[in-house]
């Protein structure tokens, strides 16, 4: 697998199953195989990547990033309503959290567990401002 060392420190779910095909060989006869059916090659740093991008590992940032990705969001301050596009599971005051498809999520202050990456559930899709998205929804004609 070209630019891969599996050595270093995995950045994400693809670099670690990178790693297990490499100690077990498949990735030596996944491209045996592609190069056999004429392709250039197995399509693994591609995915590797694109797993990594999915589920990366211990990608903290400074909670200054996100208060200035928040405060670039236009009309938004804190408290504000948000609408859950896909489900996201949290830990609330000692209890596991879910919210669902369709929900709505009330973020108060800082000290909600979602404000932490609410920049990326934003920027991900996960999360849309709920006025943003009754907006939207009205333009389309969904409301009346």
């Amino acid at each position: 697998m070209e630019g891969f060392d599996p050595k270093e420190k995995s950045q994400g779910l693809g670099d670690t199953i990178a790693k297990i095909t490499h100690a077990t060989g498949l990735d030596v006869v996944a491209d045996k195989v592609a190069k056999a059916l004429g392709q250039e090659d197995c399509g693994c740093n591609k995915r590797r990547e694109k797993l990594n991008n999915l589920v990366p590992y211990n990608q903290t940032k400074d909670i200054n990033e996100y208060r200035e990705a928040i405060n670039k969001a236009p009309n938004f301050k804190l408290p504000d309503v948000f609408f859950v596009h896909k489900k996201i599971t949290i830990l609330l005051n000692g209890e596991i959290k879910e919210y669902l498809d369709g929900e709505r999520v009330l973020i108060e202050n800082e000290n909600h567990p979602l404000f932490t990456y609410l920049a990326d559930y934003i920027s991900s899709g996960d999360l849309e401002r709920f006025l943003d998205k009754q907006q939207r929804d009205y333009e389309a004609g969904q409301i009346l």
